[in-house]
C-alpha cells in the first residue's frame, strides 16, 4: 500500500493505493478468486468467476481522531466480454447492488463517492462480490482511496 498526505486549511487529504496482489496478506481476504496476468503480462489481476461466492474483503482503517468529510474509492477493474456484475458493500451494507457499469474488455478506473454515513471509526470493510446473477467474470487490479478529514481535538 502506498500512502500520501496533504493538509490545507485544516482539512487533511490521505490517499492510499492498494495493489490487490502485493497488499493481500495485510489488507485483503479473498474467497474463490484467482490471480492471473494472462491479458496483462507482468501486471497480475484478480479474477472473480463464481457467482455469489467470489469475493474480496478489504479492511480500511480510519483513525478514531478523524471526522470524515469525504471518501472516494477508485477501482481499476473490468467486467470482461461476459459482462460480469458485482455487488459492493460497505461495513455489511449494500452500496452498489448488481453493478454492471465497469468498462468492458479493458481495465479502466472508476471513482465512487462513499457515503460518510456508511463509515465508522477504526476498521471498515469494503466487500466486492460477484453478483449471484452474473453470467460473466469480473477482473480487479487495484483500489485507491482518497480520504478528506479534519482532526478531532
Amino acid at each position: 500500500m502506498d500512502k500520501s498526505t496533504e493538509i490545507t486549511d485544516g482539512v487533511s487529504v490521505l490517499a492510499c493505493h492498494f495493489d490487490t496482489n502485493q497488499d493481500h496478506i495485510k489488507s485483503f481476504e479473498y474467497t474463490a478468486v484467482q490471480t492471473t496476468d494472462h491479458y496483462r503480462r507482468g501486471q497480475p489481476y484478480k479474477v472473480f468467476g463464481t457467482p455469489g461466492v467470489s469475493s474480496a474483503i478489504l479492511t480500511l482503517k480510519i483513525p478514531s481522531n478523524c471526522r470524515v468529510l469525504k471518501l472516494d474509492m477508485t477501482l481499476n477493474h473490468c467486467k470482461t466480454s461476459g459482462n460480469g456484475i458485482i455487488d459492493i458493500m460497505i461495513n455489511g451494507r449494500i452500496f452498489r447492488d448488481g453493478y454492471s457499469e465497469a468498462d468492458r474488455d479493458n481495465f479502466a478506473e472508476q471513482t465512487f463517492d462513499i457515503p460518510v454515513h456508511l463509515l465508522k471509526n477504526e476498521n471498515n470493510t469494503i466487500t466486492i462480490v460477484l453478483n449471484d446473477e452474473s453470467k460473466g467474470v469480473y477482473w480487479l487490479s487495484d483500489i485507491k482511496f482518497e480520504l478528506k478529514h479534519t482532526l478531532i481535538v
